[in-house]
């Protein structure tokens, strides 16, 4: 049985498919951004340091090395400020449409960011 994902990210009852339950919960968010955003997503793909980092991802590999140093990124996502994966899902995605490649190709960046900080 094949999961049909929401047109919109986040749409009114509508529920998100989660990848893994154990403590903590990623949710898809970059089956999302490879959906509606593929083309930068392909951009980002062919970056030489972002690149490897969704290929891991494309290839439904783990990062082993993953730690928390509590710098900037990993501080500011894990708090509900004004940049973290629910601010993004629900907010900047709604909104990208309307911005210019540019911009768009920078929320795939900073998704890819969130996605190895969270």
């Amino acid at each position: 049985m094949e999961i049909e994902l929401p047109k919109r990210i986040a749409e009114a009852g509508a529920e998100h498919h989660v990848d893994k339950i154990n403590n903590t919960c990623r949710l898809t968010v970059m089956r999302l951004v490879k959906q509606d955003l593929e083309d930068e997503y392909n951009d980002v793909l062919r970056d030489p340091v972002f690149g490897p980092i969704l290929a891991m991802n494309e290839h439904q590999l783990g990062y082993s090395g993953k730690r928390n140093d509590k710098g900037f990124w990993g501080t500011l996502l894990k708090r509900n400020g004004e940049v973290d994966m629910k601010t993004i899902r629900l907010k900047h995605f709604k909104e990208c449409k309307d911005w210019s490649r540019v911009d768009r190709v920078r929320l795939v960046y900073l998704c890819v960011i969130c996605f190895v900080m969270a």
